[in-house]
């Protein structure tokens, strides 16, 4: 009983609240998300050659994306992958008979985001 009384009393005392409109309140809201640009860079898988400097195009192999995980491959040795500035993509050939790999990474660069394309060295 005593404890209904306590419950009246401040229930009486009590003020009600004032909400503010939470839809006009959020108007000027900003969100801010992170934004990663990246475009499609077309890399040629090339290994060294005691014949030519500039080496030798590898075909048949695959690009992965290391900071994205997405995976490009193809036929020929020019092959397209969507990359940003700082991201690390590694390439796989199978290349001997016996199964073993060329593999070989490359960082993009500036140069190479703005070129578009460049060379991915494999061994």
């Amino acid at each position: 009983m005593f404890s209904c009384l306590i419950v009246s009393a401040t229930l009486a005392n009590a003020k009600p609240l004032k909400f503010g409109n939470p839809v006009k309140e959020r108007v000027n809201e900003v969100a801010v998300a992170p934004v990663r640009l990246s475009k499609t860079m077309s890399l040629v898988v090339v290994r060294s050659s005691s014949t030519s400097p500039l080496g030798v195009p590898v075909s048949g192999g695959w690009l992965k994306n290391e900071n994205t995980g997405e995976i490009a491959g193809g036929s020929g040795s020019r092959i397209a992958i969507n990359a940003s500035i700082g991201d690390v993509i590694s390439a796989e050939v199978p290349y001997y008979a016996d199964g073993r790999k060329l593999k070989g990474y490359v960082v993009i660069t500036e140069a190479y985001y703005e070129r578009g394309s460049g060379n991915l060295w494999v061994r």
